[in-house]
Formats: structure tokens, sequence, C-alpha cells
């Protein structure tokens, strides 16, 4: 070390620098070496290099699409346990939606009822879950609509409810609540069961179309003075909105019939088929019934229209319910160059017409009806 630099070392030890004076510590004053050598640059790991290169963003896209399916599959159990309450006897679902076709379904009448009995009794029979994992949906929705209208199930919820609210033992048995209530009950649970707004909209079913409608009906029949009817309105407009994604306007082409229908060849298409072309058809129908409903009289542009439906009108309910192929005509049947019909005419395809010319102005209305 030469003379200079032991004179500089000398120095430093007398004159330490500012930092070393604040922190107590001895202050070394170190000589940088004459060549240093080049510092190696290493490449970071494949992880790290990902990361960099967005790889974290993607790890924290997968983990919040990981959290929407656990609440998913969450929500699914839910529906599960509540369904799975032991007075949901299979007379009791019987009886239940024996009222669901009392009251409800002229708008929504896209239960082919003797297929959902036969799919009850096998989950009873069996003990296993239906293969469509959205049926648990129709099935909540129908006891929205109904359990107001069954005594024995509102009684039975009064013990659920009161169980769930806090301490049994500590507080009286109520046997009665108000029937409305029991509805609520399974409004929350289907709500709870359909999940965000973002989740539902993943996957899209003809399920999930009529659990928002039968959610938008129940809403609809609600006293809310404040929100005026939005529920039901941005329900029904969800289910539409599926509805049309999934393409249930369309699928059936016009024939030129002057009167009368025509029966298809008997073989063509299976009795699934048939019965799962006509639910498709009733379902849109639903969506066109309470789209037309709600938007009468609160200022509210309805979202549908009926010429832009390339389905023919519901069948009537015995060839429904035997799932028997009719050739029926559409909504507006001079649009497709079409007559009207002679026969093969439904109590609800009149319904729907009556719905249609109700949702437009009296000048179509008559030129629609031919006068």
């Amino acid at each position: 070390m030469s003379k200079v630099q032991n004179q500089m070392r000398e120095q430093w030890r007398e004159q330490p620098c500012d930092s070393c004076i604040k922190t107590g510590k001895e202050c070394i004053f170190k000589l940088p070496e004459a060549n240093p050598a080049p510092i190696k640059r290493t490449e970071p790991p494949a992880g790290v290099k990902q990361d960099r290169d967005g790889g974290s963003d993607r790890k924290k896209l997968k983990r919040i699409d990981d959290i929407s399916k656990m609440d998913h599959q969450k929500a699914a159990l839910y529906a599960d346990d509540v369904l799975a309450a032991p007075f949901l006897t299979e007379d009791l679902w019987e009886q239940v939606l024996d009222l669901y076709k009392l009251h409800f379904a002229p708008e929504l009448p896209f239960l082919h009822l003797p297929t959902m009995k036969d799919r009850i009794a096998h989950k009873f029979k069996t003990s296993q879950p239906d293969p469509s994992p959205d049926f648990n949906l129709v099935l909540l929705g129908v006891l929205t609509l109904t359990a107001r209208f069954h005594p024995d199930l509102v009684k039975y919820l009064a013990h659920v409810c009161s169980s769930q609210s806090g301490n049994a033992r500590s507080r009286p048995v109520q046997t009665q609540i108000d029937p409305a209530a029991a509805s609520e009950y399974y409004a929350d649970t289907l709500t709870m069961a359909l999940g965000p707004l973002r989740t539902t909209m993943r996957v899209a079913s003809v399920e999930r179309v009529q659990a928002l409608l039968m959610l938008g009906l129940y809403e609809w029949g609600q006293t809310r003075p404040q929100s005026g009817g939005l529920a039901a309105w941005m329900y029904v407009g969800s289910a539409i909105r599926m509805a049309q994604f999934l393409k249930l306007g369309f699928g059936d082409k016009p024939s030129d019939r002057r009167s009368g229908s025509e029966e298809p060849s008997p073989g063509i298409l299976s009795s699934e088929v048939i019965q799962d072309k006509e639910v498709k058809r009733r379902t849109m129908f639903s969506c066109f019934i309470l789209d037309r409903m709600l938007a009468c009289g609160k200022e509210r542009s309805s979202i549908m229209r009926a010429e832009d439906l390339q389905i023919q009108l519901p069948c009537p309910e015995d060839r429904f319910d035997l799932s028997v192929p009719v050739k029926t005509l559409f909504l507006h049947p001079r649009k497709f160059g079409e007559q009207r019909p002679g026969q093969d005419d439904s109590v609800l395809s009149r319904f729907i017409q009556l719905v249609d010319l109700w949702g437009i102005s009296p000048s179509i209305a008559l030129r629609e009806a031919g006068w």
C-alpha cells in the first residue's frame, strides 16, 4: 500500500463519514480495486422469467377462476342440501307440481310434468343425483313459486327457519309463519345456487333460463314499492339474453300449409328429441310473455321482437304430454308466407298471440288482427 493511501486511511479514521456518525459504527474506508472484475449476470430461473413475462398475472387469473369454481361448487352443494330435506317426499313433489300447473303454467308453460315426476321418482328410488347439473335450479324455482300455496310445506319451513335463527332450546317453537316467507326461503336458496352473474353467464343452459324466469315471475308478484319491479325486470332480462345466446328462438322451418297441420312421418324423431324441441320453444315463448308483461305500464321497452322468433307456436297440451310431433304456425305467419291455422291451435298459442297484440300499438294490433 502506498504512502498516499495510508495517509487517506488515517484521515478517514479521524474524520468518519456522517452516516457512520449517525449509526455509531466504525467507519472503514475501503479503497476500490484497480481493475474490478465485471459482474456476471445470471439468468433468472424459468419461473421468475415467466412471472416477468406475465406469469404472475396468469396465476392470479387462475386463482380467481378457481375461487369462482369453488363458489359454484359450494352453491351446488347447498342446493343439494336444501333439496334433501326429509319433508320433501315424492308425494309432496307431486302435489307441488300440480300447484305449479294450476297457478303458473300459462306464463311458464315449459315444464314437461310427466318427465319431471319420473325424474324425481328415479331420484328417490336410486338416491343418485340427476344427470343434468342444473336440474336442481328448476326444482328450487318450482318451490319458490309454489311453497306459499302448500300449508304443510309452510309448517315444515317454520321449524327450519326457527332452528336456523338461533338456539332452539332457549326459544319456543314456532309452528306458523307467513306463507310468503316459505317462498322467500326458496327464493334466497335459488339466488345462492345461481351464483354471481359472471358465474351464471359462463354456464348457460335451458334450465338456467327457466330458473331465472321463475325467479323473475316470483319477484314480479312481490310488493316492493321502492324497487318497482326492478328485480323481476333484471332477472327476466338476463333470462332473455341467455335464451338468445342459446338460440332458442331458432330451429323451425316454415312450410306452406293452407290449412290444418302436417304430421311428420312417424319414426323420424324420437320422443326425447320432440319433447326437447317443444320445451325449448315454450321456454323462449315464456321469455316473450314476461318481456311483454313487464314492459307494459312502466315506461320500459321490451327486448324481444316477435318477428325474430323463428319457432312455431306451442302445440296443444295433450300432444306435449305425449311427446307427439305437431306442426303449428309461427307467431307472425305472414312474414314467413304461411296461412292461418285451421286446427292444432292450442289455448296457449292463442294466449301468446293476445300477449303479442297487447304489447304493440293499437294500429299495428288492428292490422295484425286483419281489421
